[in-house]
């Protein structure tokens, strides 16, 4: 399968903690660099585009309450199913404060999950998945709980995309 990928796009590798800019196209290979400057090759098909939502992050202050800040979340677009993905791994998260009590890091997981959750309201999507990894079951139990309060129905995602238990689908009928 042709993906349509362009010198300047931000890219991830799937199943990999790996993304970076293009820099280069041989045939239905893609070449990009990561943050360090190290250049990688990896067939196209294993390569999803960035996007960015801009949004409103609420952050804890030194006091211990919470304000509001601009931040960006990540959306991977899975170009095969055109279907949005939030990932919910900390690494994943951007705006969520480097020294985190690990208490909070459940707290910033679903925080984000519910400003995908809005935007998907807002753009009438129906449809999507949510990568929360495989871990203990906490994060996917409170993700799929909060994701069905909002009127949709969840299931696993497609094995040979996500892995086992790694994901689910949301669908609101």
């Amino acid at each position: 399968m042709k993906r349509n990928f362009d010198i300047g796009d931000k890219v991830e590798v799937i199943d990999e903690n790996l993304s970076g800019t293009v820099i280069g196209l041989k045939g239905n290979a893609v070449v990009f660099e990561d943050e360090h400057g190290f250049s990688h090759t990896y067939d196209a098909s294993q390569l999803v585009k960035k996007q960015t939502i801009p949004c409103q992050l609420p952050m804890k202050t030194i006091e211990g309450k919470y304000k509001e800040t601009s931040q960006t979340l990540t959306k991977s677009k899975r170009t095969t199913s055109k279907l949005p993905v939030v990932d919910l791994h900390k690494e994943k998260i951007t705006g969520m404060p480097a020294m985190v009590h690990p208490g909070e890091i459940l707290h910033y997981q679903l925080l984000h999950l519910k400003h995908f959750l809005n935007e998907m309201k807002r753009k009438r999507i129906k449809k999507f998945i949510v990568v929360h990894g495989k871990g203990s079951g906490k994060l996917k139990a409170e993700a799929q709980k909060l994701v069905r309060k909002e009127g949709y129905t969840t299931y696993d995602a497609p094995y040979h995309r996500f892995g086992f238990q790694g994901a689910f689908t949301a669908e609101k009928k």
